[in-house]
């Protein structure tokens, strides 16, 4: 999150949960590595999370994950809902890592 308030002020929902969102936290998470970005497409990077070779392309569809399912759950919890769907296209590219 601190790499990413140094490109982006305020770093809101969107900036992640967006269909690039995941190549938005990929760099910030290879500068804390200390590796080069191997993935320059969201289409690749997912490719390679989903084979599962590389820990570096899971990571940023764990952290969309857990970003995904605290902001459902906090909207869950204020509109007193009793269930949650998850729609469009992100969705399916989530499902795996949910």
């Amino acid at each position: 999150l601190q790499k990413m308030l140094a490109r982006w002020d305020p770093v809101d929902n969107e900036r992640i949960l967006s269909g690039s969102g995941v190549m938005n936290l990929y760099p910030c998470l290879c500068g804390i590595r200390g590796v080069e970005p191997q993935w320059s497409t969201p289409e690749a990077l997912i490719a390679a999370a989903h084979a599962g070779d590389d820990a570096l392309a899971v990571e940023p569809m764990e952290v969309v994950c857990g970003w995904l399912g605290s902001l459902a759950g906090d909207r869950a919890v204020i509109f007193g809902a009793r269930s949650v769907y998850l729609a469009g296209g992100s969705s399916s590219h989530v499902a795996r890592f949910l």
